[in-house]
């Protein structure tokens, strides 16, 4: 398989015509399987066979095998019904567009996938038997005995040191999170491709969510992509549905409604119980997280068997979610906006710090798990941003998710060079409530007279919300606040915790070069945008 991104393009553009002229019956993409599953597939939806020629289907290299041909994965290909009366429009169309066309068979009424080459038939099932009556494995799914994350206890894997969960600076902490190959600026991958093709980006790559504007409206299309391998390793459901809520969180903040959900499942070998539970566990938790949130499944992959002698990777399903946004003036960025907006936090951590970078980073395992997923809330936090975000109540949103809220505030002041003046009350211990990941939180900013609406407007959805503080000044402060506050404070010694206090331009270097520095590039000297 070779992808041409160009060809798809034209690809894309043909069939929209064709569906828009009423020129098709049907049309199915080649995917998984080749023209053996689009036509299997085809016939059996609508009760008819089909009668295959594979002599006629067009080949980029010659003394390819029947096979070969029949199950070739080759990108940038449809199948397309067509009735004989409008078959020269269809390739009128196709030619227009540079696409060879080629007529490779006909529908019939026996219900059979019948292939021939060579004017001999060699292929003759029922295409149900390929599709809605093919055999199903019952396999055997096993809980493993002892469920991981990366990396395993004691085995840290940037050189920071360990990491308490109390007694530490939080400082320090934030910079190392921050400078981690798994938070810093992706930068020195994306900016070896181009990302404005096209003219019409409005958002690029680095920040939680792409917006590219669609011509000749005033709507954008928004998509976003997750995964989180590490929660997968503990908790296979988890991990899935939590990188559905958060490609869906990503886009919802923007004030997009999201629109479906594409996932790849990546696993080991499904023939394990412990490989097949997984897989069993990640597909449980995709849907009941698009059921919780309404989004339909509009296609995916799978890729199996991802072992070596050293085991199997960890499970990771990978999501994608686009969304609409009406009117792209209406959108809302992740960045502090402006100097004296207040800062909010709606929704609350829950203690839990296993699958955390903060964990990662202390090369220990946190003894407590993962933090819990209330899809209902999740739910309830998208609408809040989404009704945020069309009243003109909000500056900025931003999703807490990797690294926590001290990175999330991080992030904010990082993307739009301003500082931030904040007190973050401590329910738990600074480790949970500065660097926990628990999911369904938002930082928000907003001018001082719409806070209290926008206070309102949270509790309105049942979200727990809390004022931080005000933006501005050149410095992120954040100082810590409450009984998890004092009882940290102590431990070293001190009556206070001890606050965050940064120059936003030393956060701005630790996150730009922190990549570069992990695969040895060169660090990258353009301004900083959003993860």
């Amino acid at each position: 398989q070779v992808g041409d991104p160009f060809a798809e393009k034209l690809l894309i553009e043909a069939s929209l015509e064709l569906i828009e002229g009423g020129l098709v019956e049907g049309l199915q993409d080649l995917g998984a399987g080749g023209i053996a599953c689009a036509t299997s597939e085809t016939a059996d939806r609508a009760g008819t066979g089909m009668a295959i020629d594979l002599d006629a289907v067009p080949r980029r290299e010659p003394g390819m095998a029947a096979f070969e041909v029949l199950i070739s994965e080759s990108q940038e290909r449809m199948l397309a019904i067509v009735r004989p009366d409008r078959e020269a429009a269809v390739r009128e169309v196709c030619e227009r567009w540079g696409l060879p066309c080629a007529t490779i068979g006909r529908v019939t009424d026996d219900g059979d996938i019948a292939v021939r080459e060579g004017g001999r038939e060699i292929v003759r099932v029922p295409a149900r038997a390929l599709t809605s009556d093919a055999i199903v494995h019952d396999r055997l799914a096993t809980a493993p005995s002892r469920r991981r994350a990366a990396p395993a206890p004691g085995a840290p894997m940037d050189p920071v040191g360990r990491l308490p969960e109390r007694g530490m600076d939080p400082g320090a902490v934030l910079m190392a999170l921050l400078g981690s190959a798994n938070l810093a600026s992706c930068r020195p991958v994306y900016e070896q491709y181009d990302s404005t093709v096209g003219v019409n980006t409005v958002v690029g790559p680095g920040h939680g969510a792409a917006v590219l504007r669609i011509k000749g409206t005033s709507r954008a299309l928004v998509a976003s992509t997750d995964a989180n391998a590490a929660v997968g390793g503990l908790d296979p459901w988890l991990g899935a549905a939590m990188s559905v809520a958060e490609a869906t969180r990503n886009v919802a903040i923007t004030g997009a409604r999201p629109l479906g959900v594409t996932n790849c499942l990546n696993f080991g070998d499904p023939t394990r119980p412990e490989a097949f539970w997984q897989l069993a566990e990640a597909v449980r938790g995709l849907g009941d997280a698009c059921r919780a949130l309404g989004l339909p499944v509009t296609g995916g992959n799978v890729s199996l068997y991802n072992e070596s002698p050293a085991g199997a990777i960890l499970p990771t399903p990978e999501i994608g979610v686009v969304g609409l946004l009406e009117d792209v003036a209406a959108l809302v960025g992740p960045a502090f906006a402006a100097r004296g907006d207040a800062v909010l936090l709606v929704g609350e951590a829950n203690p839990g710090l296993a699958g955390s970078e903060y964990a990662r980073l202390a090369g220990a395992a946190a003894e407590d798990g993962p933090p819990p997923l209330d899809l209902e809330r999740e739910r309830r936090l998208q609408v809040f941003a989404r009704e945020a975000a069309a009243r003109g109540l909000a500056a900025s949103i931003q999703d807490v998710s990797g690294g926590g809220l001290a990175v999330a505030l991080a992030e904010c002041a990082i993307w739009g060079g301003i500082g931030a003046a904040l007190r973050v009350p401590v329910a738990h211990s600074p480790a949970v409530d500065l660097f926990g990941e628990s999911p369904s939180r938002v930082v928000v900013t907003a001018r001082p007279r719409h806070a209290p609406a926008l206070e309102l407007l949270a509790r309105q959805h049942g979200l727990p919300v809390e004022r931080l503080g005000i933006t501005g000044g050149d410095r992120l402060v954040i100082e810590l606040a409450g009984a998890g506050a004092t009882g940290a404070a102590e431990e070293r010694g001190s009556r206070v915790a001890d606050p965050i206090d940064i120059a936003v331009r030393d956060l701005v270097h630790t996150w730009e070069h922190g990549l570069a520095r992990a695969l040895d590039w060169e660090a990258p000297a353009s301004a900083p945008e959003g993860r």
